[in-house]
């Protein structure tokens, strides 16, 4: 799969300043950062915040996070692209996150249920 071509599709509509396909253990698959940004420490964090979401809802008993979004001065949302991967995207618009999912799952497919 060219990880940079899913990258580009999924965030064409959003003009981010970062945006990152990532392995869920934190690895750099594909990533747009700005000059002077480390895209390792970005796509680790990405991945620290989506594994903190599933612990955090394992212990109350609850299913893993598809997505999480944070809004502010930014707005950043890290979603679920498959079984191996998340997609990281930071955008100083608000995100339209329908939209952001509809075309992850255009580009990777639906999630294996399971």
């Amino acid at each position: 799969m060219d990880y940079a071509y899913c990258l580009k599709r999924i965030t064409a509509e959003c003009e981010p300043l970062a945006a990152a396909v990532i392995t869920r253990d934190g690895v750099v698959v594909a990533s747009e950062t700005p000059p002077g940004a480390s895209s390792e420490t970005f796509s680790i964090m990405c991945a620290t915040m989506m594994g903190a979401g599933l612990t955090a809802l394992a212990e109350v008993g609850r299913s893993p996070p598809s997505r999480i979004t944070l809004d502010g001065e930014v707005h950043m949302a890290v979603l679920e692209a498959d079984e191996k991967h998340i997609v990281a995207v930071v955008s100083d618009r608000p995100l339209d996150i329908a939209n952001l999912e509809s075309v992850t799952r255009q580009v990777f497919g639906p999630i294996p249920a399971g």
